[in-house]
């Protein structure tokens, strides 16, 4: 495998900032955070050289025009200091904010508007520069069509010593000791990839672009992708893919701590001991077992996303349904539905987006067919719009009676289903990407319906930041799209299974099994 040069697209960064109300010093504090950190790439819409979505950024690629680029924004965003913060802040007037926003400055938090006024002057260098990733191979002995890939990247923000060079350096003698074993005789049973990839730091450049190049060979050869971007001493912490978690926790097991003679693992279960917040925190410390623990996570958020998908299933249809019979196949596009024009025109703006990226043979052959209107019939846009895409046309219906006969098959207010939506979205997010769902505080609540009944009944003295009102609700749903399914006894049988996880960790009330909601 040679080096890989791909030439790709530079982000653009704000160069220069001016205020008449800033100090020369501040000014210049300014100056120096646009150069270095500012940022325009959306990159969760994907990551990469933002003129390639999809392929690799070779030299003879076909690149979109910079004004097609969905991924470079329209506002700059330009993390600063507190020192530089502060006098912009404490000139603002108008309201003051709610407790919630308020920082830890020392001055009053208003909404605004004030007399302080910035003006930034940004200059952008769209000129296409190489970046280089330097790959290696050393070939596996016994299984050398199976690739384990090391990365980290070389690019750094200022001097870069913790990230990435801390990790570089831990990844440049790891292939010094393997060379020197497989010259001994010890080849590695697999074929191992080094890779220090380039322009990370700009939007995951280098390596998405060498991924998308490579794209059928790693679907062929790859089974494991090690990412080190920088290590330092103390607790362990590893993160990533689920495939993985018997094998780091048997590590962290074996592997005994520079520092104390015990285990890394044992010295990380000290660390959530001292750190905890609470009473089930403090369990968890005490009782953690990671290999179970993650285990039982996982079936968690299978059994999570199982439910999610069929209630997702039964929402798209019932809203695709009503704005059909209601307003005809384009009607959900007409503004005149909507309570805000702007929203609107944001959410069709994102399903533009969303159909143009989409491969279904039903959206290719429609912009291949249809020219006008360029997005699909509404039963066609609500198979690939996201489901949180579909919360936005939902809620922002102008009339509550669309909304509350969209709500209808479903026996909920439309509010109820609107804040529901919404945290549900937020939950399968959190599945998709392996996040730890079992003790995991929602940022995103949903509201506690007050009818049916034994809605509200089931969630009493439940913690509403917590997982357990998430399942009463999704419980409740599949009882009414698939009346046979077993989906709350496979749920109990998970938490019986796995004494680690305690219950009152998800939001769970104490008396739970003794309630009709729970009864399987």
């Amino acid at each position: 495998m040679p080096s890989s040069a791909a030439m790709l697209n530079q982000a653009a960064f704000p160069s220069r900032m001016t205020s008449p109300h800033l100090s020369k010093d501040a000014t210049r504090c300014l100056l120096q955070s646009a150069r270095l950190h500012g940022a325009v790439m959306d990159m969760p819409t994907y990551p990469g050289d933002v003129l390639t979505p999809g392929i690799g950024a070779t030299e003879r690629a076909r690149r979109l025009d910079i004004d097609e680029a969905p991924t470079l924004t329209k506002i700059p965003v330009l993390p600063i200091s507190q020192r530089d913060a502060a006098p912009l802040l404490a000139a603002m007037d108008g309201a003051v904010v709610p407790p919630e926003w308020r920082g830890g400055l020392p001055i009053t938090y208003h909404l605004g508007p004030g007399p302080a006024r910035v003006r930034l002057k940004l200059e952008f260098d769209w000129r296409r520069v190489p970046a280089y990733n330097v790959i290696a191979r050393l070939e596996g002995s016994e299984y050398p069509d199976e690739w384990v890939i090391r990365g980290n990247h070389h690019d750094g923000w200022n001097h870069g010593a913790a990230d990435p060079i801390s990790g570089l350096v831990a990844l440049l003698a790891e292939a010094k000791s393997t060379a020197e074993l497989a010259k001994a005789g010890q080849p590695p049973k697999r074929t191992i990839v080094y890779a220090a990839w380039d322009a990370e730091e700009p939007g995951l450049i280098g390596s998405t672009e060498w991924a998308e190049h490579h794209a059928s060979d790693l679907q062929e050869h790859a089974v494991a992708y090690l990412n080190t971007d920088g290590n330092s001493r103390g607790f362990v912490n590893i993160g990533g893919s689920h495939t993985l978690e018997r094998f780091f926790n048997q590590v962290m097991e074996d592997v005994d701590d520079p520092r104390v003679d015990i285990s890394v693992k044992q010295r990380r279960r000290a660390m959530l001991r001292v750190n905890a917040e609470s009473d089930s925190e403090i369990k968890e410390a005490e009782r953690a077992d990671f290999v179970e623990l993650d285990k039982s996570d996982r079936e968690l958020r299978l059994l999570v996303l199982d439910a999610i998908e069929r209630v997702e299933v039964a929402l798209r249809a019932q809203w695709a349904h009503h704005m059909a019979m209601k307003h005809g196949p384009h009607g959900y596009l007409d503004q005149g539905h909507y309570a805000h024009i702007g929203r609107h025109a944001s959410a069709v703006a994102e399903l533009q987006k969303e159909f143009t990226r989409s491969r279904d043979t039903f959206a290719t052959h429609y912009r291949d067919k249809y020219t006008s209107p360029k997005l699909p019939p509404v039963w066609m846009a609500a198979e690939v719009m996201s489901f949180g895409l579909l919360s936005k046309f939902y809620s922002d219906l102008k009339l509550r009676s669309e909304r509350k006969a969209i709500a209808a098959p479903f026996a909920l207010d439309e509010k109820v289903v609107t804040s529901f939506a919404h945290h549900i979205s937020h939950v399968r997010n959190i599945c998709a990407h392996h996040g730890r769902l079992w003790n995991k505080r929602f940022t995103v609540k949903m509201t506690v319906p007050q009818y049916p009944a034994k809605l509200p009944v089931a969630m009493r003295n439940a913690d509403p930041r917590y997982l357990h009102n998430t399942l009463v609700m999704l419980d409740y749903l599949l009882a009414l799209i698939a009346p046979d399914n077993e989906w709350k006894k496979r749920l109990v049988a998970l938490i019986d299974g796995c004494p680690l996880a305690d219950p009152a960790s998800m939001g769970f009330p104490a008396d739970w099994r003794t309630r009709a909601a729970w009864k399987v």
